[in-house]
């Protein structure tokens, strides 16, 4: 939609309203400009591409409000901004603000900032662990399922630690599955893996897939529509372990 006039000014704001109506009309040419060189060079319906558009402008703001209130909430210490504060800004309830993001938006700001999360978490115990993995187990499918628990060993057979998801929302049907899985090596270098239902464990930090970081996996059946096992993804560990080892000696030696 075209940007709207400024309000006619008084005689002592004619300065401030000549710069806005400058900058409105200068917006309508070029919206009028890109509008009609995708209709006349690309042959597409220029509402449709306007309406497009406004949906990318709006999924990226609200990705950045994600972002801002994860940054807020799990980063800002030693006192984080209250759910009140944050809600009286967005226009919502302080519960919903709990829901407002989740655990791929925090290891984003993580990555962004190289900070870590003020979230105190507790490593899971064995029995929770177990449960953990039962629950991964009934949410995927075969033949994915079968793998979950060998998955899981082998994070624990290379040195990864176990931790439970953090409960972001007050409405448990809502919540997230997934266990998180820790690393850390001796020159700071510290990453988490997302073990998840559908067979799914990787990084979720944006990383181009050539960063020595990133990870990312499918077990049971992949993307190409190969058979992935739990041994598979035992060997592409130990060569993920060694790849971000030798990034994080080369850290060391800066």
């Amino acid at each position: 939609m075209p940007r709207p006039l400024p309000a006619h000014a008084d005689d002592h704001e004619t300065d401030l309203y000549e710069r806005q109506l400058k900058e409105v009309l200068t917006c309508r040419a070029d919206t009028v400009r890109r509008l009609r060189e995708v209709w006349t060079t690309h042959d597409y319906d220029p509402l449709l591409f306007a309406l497009g558009e406004q949906q990318r402008v709006k999924a990226a703001a609200e990705e950045r409000i994600r972002l801002l209130v994860a940054y807020a909430r799990e980063f800002v210490s030693p006192r984080p901004y209250t759910q009140e504060a944050l809600a009286a800004e967005m226009e919502a309830s302080p519960s919903a603000v709990r829901g407002a993001y989740d655990h791929q938006d925090v290891e984003i700001v993580a990555s962004a900032t190289g900070r870590r999360t003020t979230v105190v978490q507790q490593p899971a115990a064995p029995g929770t662990l177990n449960a953990l993995i039962s629950e991964l187990e009934d949410r995927t499918s075969a033949p994915g399922r079968e793998h979950v628990a060998g998955v899981a060993q082998a994070l624990l057979d290379h040195g990864w630690t176990p931790y439970p998801p953090v409960r972001r929302t007050p409405n448990p049907k809502y919540a997230r599955r997934y266990v998180r899985w820790e690393r850390r090596w001796p020159h700071g270098t510290v990453i988490s893996l997302y073990q998840e239902p559908a067979g799914f464990l990787g990084t979720y930090a944006r990383m181009a897939p050539d960063d020595p970081r990133w990870f990312s996996e499918t077990y049971g059946i992949n993307a190409d529509g190969e058979k992935v096992t739990a041994s598979d993804i035992a060997t592409a560990l130990a060569a993920y372990i060694n790849r971000v080892s030798q990034h994080d000696a080369e850290r060391g030696r800066r």
